[in-house]
């Protein structure tokens, strides 16, 4: 299985350069409900291939996917956007505002050196001082209720607290 980044094929590991300019390598974690969600997709269309594309690019207005990965500016203005749109919210989310948005709502389960390794940060303050932000009790409430809402969840697990 490969991974694909800006429409070219990698190796599955993701290969970055750090601060001292050597090559690491580091394997991602993907969350069972991904794992679960990824496994009910390959059911559906019916793919057995391990090379299997998830986000195809598609051909001119949309009529067939082509055989390589979509671009994610693309993946961006044709999945995310549509469903921020639906869902009220005011802006367009990016890649890094999912990052982030990861780090703060995992600091109540995650220590600060796991999400470091799952960001794929080299300094602990990156994760802590940049990625990771106090969201006060309002937010987190709406949080909840959006997601709710989403999920189609009838009340909050815990009130006031984001899950």
């Amino acid at each position: 299985m490969n991974t694909a980044w800006r429409g070219q094929f990698q190796p599955k590991k993701i290969k970055r350069k750090n601060r001292y300019g050597r090559t690491n390598y580091r394997w991602v974690a993907i969350p069972e409900a991904v794992r679960r969600a990824i496994d009910e997709w390959g059911r559906e269309c019916g793919s057995t291939e391990e090379n299997a594309l998830m986000f195809s690019a598609i051909g001119a207005r949309g009529r067939k996917p082509l055989d390589k990965p979509m671009l994610p500016d693309n993946w961006l203005r044709l999945r995310l956007y549509p469903a921020s749109n639906r869902l009220g919210i005011g802006f367009h989310p990016t890649f890094q505002v999912l990052r982030r948005s990861f780090s703060t709502h995992g600091k109540k389960e995650a220590h600060p050196t796991e999400m470091q390794a799952q960001l794929g940060h080299s300094d602990i303050r990156t994760t802590l001082d940049i990625y990771t932000q106090i969201a006060d009790p309002e937010v987190a409430r709406m949080v909840n209720e959006v997601t709710n809402r989403i999920l189609g969840l009838a009340e909050e697990i815990e009130p006031g607290s984001v899950q």
